[in-house]
């Protein structure tokens, strides 16, 4: 079993992330949720959609620091102290394509997580789990290049794996990737530690 758990899309609203907890025994969690900075109204509730969250094992509660505010809606960040290197997990759920909009936003989160990379990376292992929305493998677009240079910039190797959405068009796919920092020991974050992030 895994002791550490990135979700996307968990739809849930801000008066809803204690519904997590009730779902799954044995777990503790931070939670965003896409109406945080402007609480959606019960009575009012659209169709659920957008947030992000890292669970843990309970099992593990003792060595887990969810204090960290660094994030967004759409960004959530907790600390494993391990030893003798600190982990950050960072869960992303970037925006999807379609406008200029959405364009600014994807920025927006890579800023944001470039920050993130820059405030832990000289004394912490930094792992990235997320969905992208947005297809490494395929043609190059103002927003594959965008987040190429992120993780180059910032020295993350890319563990690729298939397309793991692939629209009903057949047109549109995206990747869900772990990221870890270039010459982090894996060993060290997965073996030795029985960290085994699940994205």
């Amino acid at each position: 079993m895994a002791h550490v758990i990135c979700l996307q899309e968990h739809w849930l609203f801000n008066f809803e992330q204690n519904l997590l907890g009730k779902s799954i025994q044995g777990i503790n969690y931070k939670i965003r949720s896409v109406d945080d900075n402007n609480p959606i109204s019960p009575i009012q509730k659209p169709r659920g959609y957008g947030g992000t969250a890292v669970v843990w094992s309970n099992k593990i509660d003792h060595i887990v620091d969810d204090t960290i505010e660094d994030g967004s809606e759409r960004i959530v960040c907790i600390k494993i102290d391990t030893a003798p290197t600190p982990i950050i997990v960072v869960s992303t759920y970037m925006p999807c394509r379609g406008s200029r909009k959405t364009d600014d936003e994807f920025s927006e989160c890579l800023d944001m997580l470039y920050e993130i990379t820059r405030k832990y990376h000289s004394d912490h292992i930094i792992v990235l789990c997320g969905d992208w929305n947005c297809d490494l493998t395929g043609k190059r677009t103002t927003r594959q290049c965008k987040l190429l240079q992120f993780l180059s910039e910032c020295g993350y190797l890319k563990h690729p794996t298939s397309h793991t959405f692939i629209n009903s068009n057949g047109q549109e796919c995206s990747i869900h990737r772990l990221h870890i920092p270039a010459g982090s020991s894996q060993k060290h974050l997965f073996k030795d530690n029985q960290i085994r992030p699940h994205c």
